[in-house]
C-alpha cells in the first residue's frame, strides 16, 4: 500500500484515532459469519496482524517530516495490532558515500534521523543510497540487493 501524507493510508485501513469505524469491516465480517457453522474466518485485518503472513515495511526519506509521518503511521498501525517489520531509509545521500562540503547540513540532518530511528522507532533499518537513475526492472532491483550492506553501513 502506498501512503500519501498525512495519514491517508491509516484512513484507508480505518484505524486512526478519529475514525469511528475502527475495524468496522473486520467486526462486520465476524458478526455476519457467527453462528453459520463457519469454524474459522480470516479478514484482511487479521492477515495484516499476522506477522507470519504479512510483513509491513515503512519506507521514508531521511528528513524530519517524512520520518515523523512514518512514525505516526507506525503508531496507528500498532494501535490496530499491526507491527511494522522494518523501515527503509530511501534516497540516502549519506549512504551514497558523499563528503561534499556543500551537503554537510543535509548529511548532518540524515545522521539525526538515523539516530532517531535507531533510538526506538525501528527494530530493523535498511538504507538505500541516493541513485543517479532509479532502479527499474528485476535486474536493476536485484543489483540493489546484491550490494554489500557493509558499504552503506560504513558511511553512516
Amino acid at each position: 500500500m502506498r501512503v500519501k501524507p498525512p495519514g491517508h493510508g491509516a484512513r484507508r485501513l480505518s484505524i486512526t484515532r478519529s475514525a469511528p469505524p475502527t475495524g468496522a469491516y473486520h467486526r462486520q465480517m465476524v458478526r455476519e459469519f457467527e453462528g453459520q457453522g463457519s469454524t474459522h474466518i480470516v479478514t484482511p485485518l487479521m492477515r495484516l496482524q499476522d506477522a507470519a503472513y504479512t510483513r509491513i515495511i515503512l519506507v521514508t526519506l531521511p528528513e524530519v517530516t517524512p520520518v515523523s509521518q512514518a512514525a505516526a503511521l507506525q503508531e496507528d498501525l500498532r494501535r490496530a495490532g499491526i507491527e511494522p517489520y522494518a523501515w527503509v531509509l530511501n534516497k540516502s545521500v549519506l549512504a551514497a558515500g558523499t563528503h561534499d562540503p556543500l551537503l554537510a547540513t543535509r548529511l548532518s540532518g540524515e545522521r539525526r534521523q538515523i539516530k532517531r530511528m535507531s533510538a526506538g522507532l525501528a527494530e530493523r533499518i535498511f538504507t538505500l543510497a541516493w541513485l543517479v537513475r532509479p532502479p527499474i526492472g528485476f535486474t536493476e532491483l536485484s543489483r540493489l540487493v546484491a550490494k554489500k550492506a557493509a558499504t552503506a553501513a560504513a558511511n553512516l
